[in-house]
């Protein structure tokens, strides 16, 4: 394989220092730009900056050059996609309206809103993924549920449906509810049937107790002479 030819050589190391040089200058864009929103914040805001930043207890005994000193050597340390992170934050956390409007956030609204962001992202018992797989099992139970009502449904269904048989001794017992009254006395229609019936061609009160035995027994299948 031929070597390059110098020419080329002195071509991809200008290109180099170039793509250097336009990192540098990014670099340095977004340092100037952070300063910038830096010098137009005032001592107050400087102190709050310092606190999402640094230890509080650090700040309590500090005044705001020094705080901006410590800002700064943070920030020079930092690459440049934290940079632009940084910029971007100084932008936002600010409030919208108001007699505060476009001066930084308090710590107190700084903490409630970094604790809201740990308990959605940390804990497990907030997160999106946890609470769509128990949706997704509550959905499976309540399918389970309606499949377990609808079988149950179709069995009550059924049995409505079904024709109620009609057992010999079932007919027995309601034939001997309708005719007798108690073990030893008889229905008083049903007698006054039976002798209706036993006075055709003769009137007997023996024939018309035989009458009625034998119609009860026939109608109950009893042979007892009870």
């Amino acid at each position: 394989m031929p070597k390059p030819s110098k020419h080329k050589l002195h071509l991809k190391k200008v290109q180099d220092l170039l793509a250097r040089k336009r990192k540098l200058n990014q670099c340095q864009e977004s340092v100037n730009e952070t300063m910038n929103n830096m010098n137009n914040s005032n001592k107050q805001e400087l102190k709050i900056m310092h606190n999402t930043t640094s230890d509080v207890s650090n700040v309590a005994n500090s005044n705001p050059p020094s705080i901006y000193n410590m800002i700064t050597n943070t920030l020079k340390d930092m690459p440049e996609n934290d940079l632009k992170l940084v910029s971007h934050f100084l932008h936002t956390i600010k409030y919208s309206y108001g007699k505060n409007k476009d001066r930084i956030i308090s710590p107190y609204l700084q903490k409630k809103a970094f604790n809201y962001i740990s308990n959605s992202l940390y804990k497990p018992g907030n997160s999106h993924e946890l609470l769509n797989n128990q949706n997704k099992q509550l959905k499976k139970s309540i399918k389970k549920l309606q499949k377990s009502k609808d079988c149950m449904t179709h069995k009550v269904r059924a049995v409505a449906k079904r024709r109620s048989e009609l057992k010999d001794n079932d007919l027995r017992t309601i034939i001997r509810n309708l005719i007798k009254q108690n073990k030893k006395e008889y229905n008083t229609d049903f007698v006054k049937l039976t002798i209706q019936v036993s006075q055709i061609g003769q009137i007997s009160f023996n024939t018309a107790a035989e009458s009625i035995k034998t119609v009860f027994n026939f109608l109950t299948g009893n042979n007892t002479e009870s």
